[in-house]
């Protein structure tokens, strides 16, 4: 796409977040983003894009007549005014939900750089669920394309995991 199109300040943060650095667990630091990936099967580009930019929890949307990258991130929350004025009476829905299932562990599926870019699947366990309180294995798999650092695996695991375990309210409603 023509650099007219872009939103560069979006695509500039959304840089800085993968290089932010993280802790890696066993000491040091590292970025907390690096795609490693082998484009081999065909599909559109675009899809492309979208499927890597979800492994950061990351889209790409068009608006206001350009590309913008926008990214679930605690650190800056979206942030749009709802009001009487704007919003539809009576169509507002507010729901608290949790997975059902509760899951405890997170099989997660990626090709390991240190075994030579082998398919690699690291258990990633709710340590209070499981060894403290005992509970059975309730698990689920996730598969990460183009991530082949164990460590960033096992973060993005971690993430998927206490997404499932921890109680949300999730608001729909209309406008016009």
């Amino acid at each position: 796409y023509p650099e007219a199109d872009l939103d560069l300040p979006s695509f500039f943060d959304f840089a800085t977040l993968c290089t932010s650095q993280v802790p890696v667990g066993r000491g040091g630091l590292e970025d907390q983003h690096h795609l490693d990936i082998n484009l081999d099967f065909k599909k559109p580009h675009l899809q492309h894009v979208y499927d890597m930019l979800a492994n950061y929890r990351s889209t790409m949307i068009w608006t206001n007549g350009k590309w913008k990258i926008v990214t679930d991130r605690a650190d800056t929350p979206t942030r749009q005014a709802f009001h009487s004025g704007n919003m539809i009476p009576k169509r507002t829905q507010v729901r608290l939900g949790v997975d059902p299932s509760k899951p405890n562990q997170c099989n997660v599926d990626f090709m390991n750089a240190r075994l030579g870019y082998t398919r690699d699947t690291v258990p990633v366990v709710d340590n209070q669920s499981v060894i403290v309180n005992n509970d059975p294995i309730k698990d689920f798999d996730l598969s990460l394309l183009g991530i082949t650092r164990e460590s960033e695996a096992i973060r993005e695991a971690n993430y998927h995991l206490r997404r499932r375990r921890d109680p949300r309210r999730e608001v729909t409603w209309a406008t016009g």
